[in-house]
């Protein structure tokens, strides 16, 4: 989906299968817990199933990043069988969601699988991306994500919302969608002031640093760049480098992800 206000650090590349097996055996061995597939969207990849099966082979968790175009009762089954986690973006009600991801049909296409991939026992979040074009809608979007977050069984696990960060496509667009300081927090404050019962997840930008690290689809791994606010990503080198664990474990040293990091010994890749 064309979306201005994405951060990610695309290649346009597919790489050979094997290739990207052993990029999952190098995370593996590196210590990595959880995988999370993300994109572009993960569902365009053919190999997928043997992607997640080989992830799982290693008894790493699967997060699964998808904007749900993709989503319907064929693909299901597979992702009942490997994803522990799943994650659907929804910015705002209808209009405003039209706006930011382009697609007319994508909002209420993502509001019918919703029940869907709660009836499978998939865990389920949403992730909205608070920026100028959509704070003013959140109050209407808590409203339609209050009878999932209600429901008896398998209810929304949670409501990520991440504050905008200006890096990669995102920083051509920060005049438009970049919010002023303190505007976030206070705007979330206020969200779950009004919605107690929701599970919301507040993601500023500053405590977004080195959260994960990115890998794309060659083996090319990035990090956002705690020093600078988040607003540019950091090339590591390639994921079987001999340092690459150094390095990033380098550059989030002192940060609060860092803390956790050596504390549990927990390494959280981004497949993109």
């Amino acid at each position: 989906m064309p979306c201005q206000f994405c951060y990610i650090p695309f290649n346009g590349v597919r790489s050979a299968l094997t290739d990207r097996l052993a990029a999952i055996d190098r995370a593996a061995a590196m210590g990595a817990e959880l995988i999370t597939f993300g994109g572009g969207d993960p569902l365009l990849d053919r190999d997928l199933e043997s992607v997640f099966a080989h992830t799982a082979s290693h008894g790493m968790k699967i997060q699964l990043d998808t904007n749900g175009l993709l989503l319907n009762a064929g693909t299901l089954p597979l992702l009942q069988r490997y994803v522990s986690f799943m994650s659907l973006p929804l910015e705002g009600d209808a209009d405003t969601h039209t706006a930011m991801r382009g697609n007319k049909k994508h909002f209420a296409h993502v509001l019918d699988i919703i029940p869907r991939v709660l009836d499978a026992g998939i865990r389920l979040k949403i992730n909205t991306v608070a920026c100028t074009k959509n704070l003013h809608a959140m109050p209407t979007l808590a409203d339609t994500l209050l009878p999932f977050a209600n429901r008896e069984h398998n209810s929304l696990a949670r409501w990520s919302i991440y504050e905008f960060i200006p890096a990669e496509r995102g920083d051509m667009n920060r005049i438009d969608f970049e919010l002023s300081p303190g505007r976030f927090q206070s705007a979330m404050n206020e969200l779950c002031r009004r919605f107690p019962d929701l599970p919301i997840e507040p993601g500023a930008r500053s405590a977004r640093k080195s959260a994960y690290f990115f890998m794309n689809d060659n083996g090319t791994v990035y990090a956002t760049n705690p020093s600078t606010d988040c607003d540019s990503t950091v090339f590591l080198g390639h994921i079987m480098d001999d340092d690459i664990h150094e390095k990033w474990s380098a550059l989030i040293e002192g940060t609060d992800h860092g803390v956790r990091f050596h504390d549990r010994a927990n390494l959280r890749l981004k497949l993109i």
